[in-house]
């Protein structure tokens, strides 16, 4: 029998955090999975990572020295190991010293929860998703209540002062330029956002679109997510007869270099269909936004200072199948709105007729505010609570009790 954690009031000494992530790479995932082992460090906390993934070169924006150390910090039980990633049965099978717990941090945009997440995370002591309308979903598709909860995490750029890196003035430049980044996929809605600059924009030659692009190393065929990107690009141009500048970048570089191209910026640009990293360096470095309604929504503060999209016509769906699936594959079936054109282009004009002053002060009033109410213990009391409750839910306390004939968790 494995004998119970006892708990102080504080819960001050958790053992040592296992937190398992990818590390070395650029993604926004990674970027996060530093933020959340600089902040356990520096709060004194016993955490050692295991870093799964690929490697890249160009991770600039930490101490890697730091990173490297916390590979080989001693295991002292207890044991709670945090996995920040897509749900595996990997990470149930993951050996840890007893006595040990198993904590998941991840997300899903959309209703239809994978059966094959559902059924690990709610094998985990606990698991945290990103938003409270994440939160619901995960209930509707037979989540534990008493093992979901919702938090964000810390972002190493907060505690980076702006000053440093000279910002372009457009008034003394050529181009204005529209920056959109990401891993190329259906869910960025690029289509949408390149249709709407294109016919926005067709005969201006002093107005740039700017992507940087990756594509994703999941999808079966490779070159093909590149040559999706290039036909998407060619067969709008057809359709619009549009002259537009578009730039793809498919430049590595560096954290620290993709901070250069925020700020040579004139706008970001997001059309994703749910909130992203880049959205938050682009504040961090006080790029202006274009953004979608409905995607930040319940985030009154940021919208009142971006360029807003507003939402297409409720009905207006689009559905996950087909050659998506080779993007997202555990998507099926998920529906996201459709960006209705016009207003994407009502929006980039918009955008760029407003005075840069006007622009760059919208920009800075959501970095003030956001590094007013960024809190790095925040989120490490957040995450502690979530830890003290994972390990006296293993020992024996439960707020729900699972209810075979109906399937769904009741409170007791």
């Amino acid at each position: 029998m494995i004998a119970k954690v006892r708990l102080d009031m504080n819960f001050t000494n958790p053992g040592t955090i296992v937190f398992i992530s990818a590390f070395y790479n650029r993604t926004g995932l990674a970027a996060s999975a530093r933020a959340w082992a600089k902040t356990l460090h520096q709060a004194g906390l016993r955490v050692r990572i295991l870093s799964i993934n690929d490697v890249s070169p160009g991770v600039d924006d930490i101490d890697l020295a730091l990173l490297k150390s916390l590979e080989k910090t001693p295991l002292e039980p207890p044991i709670t190991a945090v996995f920040f990633h897509n749900p595996s049965p990997d990470w149930l099978k993951l050996q840890l010293p007893e006595p040990h717990i198993r904590i998941m941090l991840t997300g899903f945009v959309g209703e239809n929860i994978p059966p094959d997440w559902m059924d690990i995370c709610n094998q985990m002591d606990h698991f945290c998703v990103m938003s409270n309308e994440e939160r619901l979903n995960w209930l509707k598709s037979g989540a534990n209540p008493d093992k979901i909860s919702v938090g964000g995490g810390p972002h190493l750029w907060a505690s980076i002062p702006i000053e440093p890196i000279r910002r372009k003035s457009s008034a003394q430049k050529d181009v204005f330029r529209f920056f959109s980044l990401g891993t190329y996929s259906p869910n960025r809605r690029w289509d949408a956002l390149i249709e709407a600059y294109l016919k926005e924009f067709q005969n201006n030659d002093s107005v740039e679109l700017y992507l940087r692009v990756n594509y994703p190393a999941w999808h079966p065929i490779p070159g093909k997510p590149k040559q999706d990107l290039l036909n998407l690009i060619a067969t709008l141009r057809k359709q619009t007869g549009s002259l537009a500048k578009i730039t793809i970048d498919e430049s590595l570089g560096s954290r620290m270099e993709l901070m250069a191209t925020y700020d040579n910026a004139d706008v970001y640009v997001s059309a994703d269909v749910a909130g992203t990293a880049s959205v938050w360096e682009a504040i961090y470095r006080r790029t202006p936004l274009v953004l979608v309604e409905e995607v930040y929504q319940y985030s009154p503060e940021l919208i009142k200072h971006v360029f807003l999209i507003k939402s297409g016509k409720p009905s207006e769906k689009i559905t996950v199948a087909g050659d998506m699936l080779a993007y997202l594959p555990q998507y099926r079936g998920v529906q996201w709105s459709k960006l209705d054109i016009q207003e994407i282009q009502t929006t980039l004009r918009l955008a760029y007729s407003t005075p840069q002053k006007s622009r760059m002060a919208m920009a800075k009033s959501i970095d003030v505010h956001s590094r007013s109410n960024y809190i790095e213990d925040r989120y490490l009391s957040y995450l502690l609570r979530v830890i003290k409750k994972s390990w006296s839910h293993k020992n024996g306390f439960s707020e729900y009790r699972y209810n075979p004939d109906s399937g769904r968790y009741i409170q007791l």
